[in-house]
């Protein structure tokens, strides 16, 4: 959890400001959401059941199937609104929100996800053996670099990126040294 504030402290101190800070329940904790709401950011963070809301857990809170309802959670000093969807729960602290709002907006984590699932398997992000900090974000603009170019390519091709992967590895390696002198020059 320290190492997720002091990201969003940096952040903070390079002037970003997200239109919503999306996460999970396990980074949903009373600190983070203080620290968020104190800065004047919104958030919208999936919830455990078991969570405390008001005197009660999420879980036993609503039993039925859907819900929603203003309050505070344990440790938490402002007013959150709680959504209930099925056995999910999603809390905001922006109470201008719908319901659909907030669901529609914590659908966005997914490509997030995705991309740094992508990142980390196809693209060098999961493992790096440089020990200098300037070496180490060169490896991660290189393979974010190498993400967008990818991404760019199976667009232009009506594909996804996982079915222009595929394409890729059919593609026999350009013998043309005049081909890979231009790509070591680009890189």
């Amino acid at each position: 959890m320290e190492l997720a504030i002091g990201l969003l402290r940096q952040a903070r101190r390079r002037g970003l400001q997200p239109a919503y800070v999306l996460a999970d329940s396990w980074y949903a904790a009373a600190q983070i959401l203080n620290l968020l709401d104190g800065w004047g950011w919104h958030y919208v963070m999936r919830l455990k059941s078991n969570r405390k809301f008001g005197e009660s857990s999420l879980r036993t809170t609503w039993p039925h199937r859907y819900g929603h309802a203003q309050g505070a959670g344990r440790g938490v000093i402002h007013p959150v609104l709680v959504v209930k969807d099925g056995r999910r729960y999603w809390g905001t602290n922006d109470l201008l929100l719908t319901v659909r709002e907030v669901k529609a907006h914590y659908s966005h984590r997914q490509q997030v996800e995705a991309t740094f699932r992508l990142l980390k398997q196809e693209f060098g992000w999961g493992s790096c053996s440089c020990q200098k900090q300037q070496a180490q974000w060169a490896h991660l603009h290189l393979g974010l670099y190498a993400l967008v170019l990818t991404q760019q390519t199976a667009f232009a091709h009506g594909q996804t990126i996982y079915a222009f992967r595929q394409s890729l590895f059919v593609q026999s390696i350009p013998q043309n040294p005049l081909a890979l002198q231009e790509f070591a020059q680009a890189a």
